[in-house]
């Protein structure tokens, strides 16, 4: 494919779509344009300085990768061996007067700059994503003559990585749930629906193709509160859908703390978006997982106990006694169904805990070895190496 191919694909999909398509050499320079747009965005001293913001997160591959920016935008590129194709900006919902005020808010953009705001987002097209997901597929065929599936193509909005959840805390969840995240009732019942029954598929598939439309607004004077609170009730309503689905009260309350804690932290519209996706992702993974390896119910309450007290000395007669069965034929039970033995579930959980610790705090490992309640360092290394297959020492090393 050279300049030329793809300025008649550039051309062809502005024609047909209305949005704006460029083409962009190896320093972000415009070597091709098409767009109906009055001026760039206000936010950025140039359209050149927003175009290597836009293509900066790709990896050099070559399927479609979309961005978000100022949580209002929508952008895909290709990079190219000779340049890289980029459509947009488009909008998913319809920008109304008082969003816009609410994201010059958020970026401390002075009340004179409104009617230029008004007038760019007036004029920037709106295509729903699952539409531009579409035109991304049909330029890739227009380029390399091959079909692309949906799931192929890479979101730079869902794909950040994050902490996964141990166990930092064991808290309560303190916030009043609330049943009107989205007022959109069908895009709800779908999205719970997919996390009470462990769909991650299908619901990858939702989030990519949301086009927020019909969604509650929960803060008049700030874009950023206003995502950080539909985020928050998005994780209540998703903590609940987790637990209708199986996954433990603990579980699922922990990680429900840890993601708004989170989510108060970041700072921008965008990323509270992206990580509220890969919330309700996670939630649904934990459900999958549970689902997948569904125990009896002495199994999950031994899992459960261990879970609750793994700072707590533990043995197979204790746990016998919290079921109520006899010690010898839960171990078998335990054994069967697991496929390791009580005591072997314990180190390894324990080894979990401490990898945590080590990672996340600045105890020594004599005060980890006591917390955990190994009887000496000498073995609590020994067991640790058993199941990280390196040392406590080497482990913090290279975490």
């Amino acid at each position: 494919m050279n300049v030329a191919g793809l300025d008649l694909i550039a051309s062809l999909v502005f024609d047909a779509f209305q949005i704006p398509v460029a083409i962009l050499n190896m320093n972000h320079d415009i070597l091709i344009k098409y767009s109906s747009l009055p001026f760039h965005n206000p936010l950025w001293a140039s359209q050149q300085a927003l175009h290597a913001y836009v293509v900066s997160s790709g990896a050099d591959i070559d399927y479609p990768i979309f961005r978000t920016v100022n949580d209002l935008e929508h952008y895909f590129f290709l990079k190219l061996p000779i340049a890289t194709f980029i459509a947009g900006p488009i909008v998913n919902e319809r920008v109304t007067e008082q969003l816009i005020v609410r994201v010059m808010n958020d970026y401390k953009v002075s009340s004179k700059c409104k009617n230029d705001f008004l007038s760019y987002y007036t004029a920037v097209p709106a295509v729903s994503k699952a539409q531009l997901l579409h035109i991304s597929r049909m330029v890739y065929y227009m380029m390399y003559q091959q079909k692309l599936g949906i799931e192929s193509i890479i979101d730079t909005d869902t794909n950040h990585d994050h902490t996964s959840i141990d166990r930092e805390i064991d808290v309560q969840l303190s916030i009043q749930r609330q049943d009107d995240f989205f007022h959109n009732f069908s895009h709800e019942k779908l999205t719970m629906g997919y996390i009470k029954e462990g769909n991650t598929t299908a619901l990858a598939e939702l989030l990519k193709t949301d086009q927020r439309e019909g969604v509650g607004l929960l803060s008049k004077k700030s874009q950023l509160r206003n995502r950080k609170n539909m985020a928050v009730c998005a994780v209540a309503l998703a903590t609940r859908s987790a637990v209708d689905g199986g996954l433990e009260i603990e579980v699922a309350y922990t990680m429900s703390d840890l993601y708004i804690q989170h989510v108060e932290e970041l700072m921008d519209a965008t990323d509270v978006t992206q990580f509220m996706n890969k919330a309700l992702l996670e939630f649904a993974e934990r459900v999958r997982e549970n689902k997948h390896g569904e125990y009896s119910k002495s199994v999950r309450q031994c899992q459960r106990y261990i879970f609750n007290h793994i700072y707590e000395k533990l043995s197979v007669s204790d746990l016998a006694k919290v079921v109520q069965l006899n010690p010898i034929y839960l171990s078998q039970l335990f054994k069967r169904e697991v496929g390791m033995t009580l005591s072997e579930y314990i180190q390894r959980e324990k080894v979990e805990e401490a990898k945590h610790l080590l990672t996340q705090t600045d105890e020594p490992l004599s005060v980890i070895c006591n917390q955990l309640k190994f009887s000496d360092q000498s073995y609590f290394t020994k067991v640790f190496k058993k199941y990280a297959g390196m040392t406590p020492q080497k482990f913090k090393k290279e975490s």
